[in-house]
C-alpha cells in the first residue's frame, strides 16, 4: 500500500513544484536572456488544478467495501486513509493535508460510473486514487481519459490499462498491478517449468479478468506447446460442477483458476469435492487470508494452490 500512495505523492508534488517553482525568463536590452526567480507576486497568478488549495489536496475513489469484495475494499482503503493521516500528521504535502473521499460502489460498474462523474465534475477532485474492481475500472476508463485527471492505481489488471504508447491525457493513467494477460502467460510458464505440466486445465469466468487471463494462457500455451482444456463458468458462479468433471475428466496435469475473488473459492471448493488432486495457480488478487482460510480445509491434503506472483 506504501508504494500505491508514494505514487499519488509523486504526482502530486511533481505538480506543486512545476507550478511553485517554475522559472520566468526575460530578454534583456541587450539580447541576452535573464532567469529571474519567481516571486510572491507571479506566485498569486499560478492557477491550480481542480482540488487543490492553499491548505488542501482532495482525491477520491469508489471501492467495494460492503458485499463479496468487501474483505478486500475494506482493508484496500483502510491503508490509503492510514497512510495519509500519517503523511497529515507529519505536515501534509507542502503545507497541504491530503483529503480523501470515498463511495462505496458495491462492485456495480453503473453506480462506479456515477461516482466518478460526481467526483470529477461536482467535488472537483484532482486525482482517483485506488480505482477498484474489474466492472467499475472497465466501464470508467475511458471516462477518466476525458477527464485527464490523474488515476493512481488501479485493483485490477484488466488489458484496457496496458498502453505502452501512451498519449495525452493516456499518460495520466498510473495502473501499478500486472496485467491479467501478462498473468495469464506467466501462469502457464509455471505450470509448464516449475511443474512440467503438458496438459493444463484452465478454468475461467466470463468476465474482462477471466478473458484477460485466458487470453495470456492461450498465448503462453501456443508458444511452450502444451495443451490446454478450458472451461467456462460464469462471474459469481455458485455452481462450478460441470467445469470441474470436465477438467477432472480430462486428467490434466495442472489446473489454473483464471478466475477473482468472488468465483475462486467455488471453483476450489469443488474441485476438492471431486477429489482432484492436481495442484492449481491463480491470480495474485486471490492472494489473500480470507480466501484462503474460507478454502483451507477443503483442500487439505489433496492439493496446492498457488497464487501468482
Amino acid at each position: 500500500m506504501k508504494r500505491i500512495i508514494s505514487l499519488l505523492l509523486i504526482v502530486v508534488m511533481l505538480v506543486s513544484i512545476v507550478g511553485c517553482a517554475k522559472e520566468n525568463t526575460a530578454t534583456t536590452e541587450a539580447g541576452t536572456t535573464a532567469v529571474q526567480t519567481t516571486t510572491a507576486e507571479a506566485l498569486e497568478k499560478l492557477e491550480w488544478a481542480q482540488g487543490i488549495t492553499d491548505s488542501e489536496i482532495v482525491v477520491a475513489n469508489s471501492a467495494a467495501t460492503s458485499g463479496a469484495f468487501a474483505p478486500v475494499g475494506v482493508p484496500f482503503n483502510a491503508g490509503i486513509e492510514a497512510y495519509f493521516k500519517k503523511i497529515n500528521d507529519e505536515g501534509g504535502i507542502q503545507g497541504r493535508n491530503l483529503i480523501f473521499k470515498h463511495v462505496d460502489d458495491e462492485f456495480d460498474p453503473v453506480k462506479g460510473k456515477a461516482a466518478l462523474s460526481s467526483f470529477v465534475e461536482d467535488e472537483k477532485v484532482f486525482a482517483i486514487v485506488g480505482h477498484f474492481g474489474t466492472p467499475v475500472v472497465a466501464a470508467t476508463i475511458e471516462d477518466l481519459k476525458d477527464y485527464g485527471i490523474p488515476a493512481v492505481y488501479f485493483a485490477t489488471g484488466i488489458g484496457q490499462l496496458y498502453n505502452d504508447n501512451a498519449t495525452g491525457n493516456d499518460r495520466n493513467i498510473f495502473p501499478v498491478q500486472p496485467i491479467y494477460r501478462t498473468e495469464g502467460k506467466i501462469m502457464i510458464a509455471r505450470a509448464a517449468g516449475d511443474f512440467g505440466a503438458k496438459k493444463i486445465g484452465v478454468i475461467y469466468t466470463n468476465d474482462d479478468a477471466g478473458k484477460d487471463m485466458l487470453w495470456g494462457a492461450e498465448a503462453m500455451a501456443k508458444e511452450v506447446g502444451v495443451e490446454l482444456v478450458i472451461q467456462q463458468v460464469a462471474a459469481g458462479a455458485t455452481d462450478v460442477s460441470s467445469a470441474v468433471t470436465t477438467i477432472k475428466e480430462a486428467n490434466v496435469d495442472f489446473i489454473i483458476g483464471a478466475a477473482i475473488q468472488a468465483t475462486i473459492p467455488t471453483i476450489i471448493k469443488e474441485l476438492a469435492s471431486q477429489n482432484v488432486n492436481k495442484d492449481v495457480i491463480t491470480t495474485y488478487v486471490n492472494v489473500s487470508p480470507v480466501i484462503a482460510q474460507g478454502v483451507v480445509n477443503e483442500i487439505a491434503g489433496k492439493f496446492d494452490v498457488y497464487g501468482n506472483g
